[in-house]
């Protein structure tokens, strides 16, 4: 025999297991800007040029602001800021089909190593990133 208070019971749990199932099928456009890993199109003794794919909402690609991390990001995270950096040319490129971030240099990058951190900026906060590629020679 289900008294009131086992019935009570019972329906709080459903309703809870119901919410918690909804929760998890339901997206969450908080979460939807993403950056994948980077891609490299170049070469050492080369001008850089790289892409990194994103995802992210309409909204949010009306909103986003990347480039370079400002010095202080770049010593709280103990990467060295290489003057060459500042040849970097940073870009957010949008297309209906995907949407991707351009990275290209002036000059022809002759470490094989380079290292940064990107700034993402958005409607809902900000996003760092850092980056490291290597340049083999051709």
């Amino acid at each position: 025999m289900i008294n009131y208070k086992s019935e009570q019971y019972l329906v709080s749990f459903v309703m809870g297991a119901l919410i918690s199932l909804a929760s998890l099928l339901t997206p969450f456009s908080a979460h939807a800007l993403a950056l994948a890993d980077i891609e490299l199109h170049s070469a050492l003794n080369q001008p850089l040029h790289a892409t990194i794919p994103l995802s992210a909402t309409k909204d949010e690609l009306g909103l986003l602001e990347v480039g370079l991390a400002s010095k202080k990001t770049f010593q709280r995270t103990g990467i060295q800021r290489h003057k060459i950096l500042d040849s970097l040319i940073i870009e957010l490129i949008k297309n209906d089909q995907s949407s991707h971030i351009k990275i290209t240099s002036k000059r022809l990058i002759q470490e094989p190593m380079l290292e940064f951190v990107l700034s993402i900026n958005s409607g809902n906060g900000r996003m760092l990133r850092s980056y490291s590629v290597f340049l083999s020679p051709q």
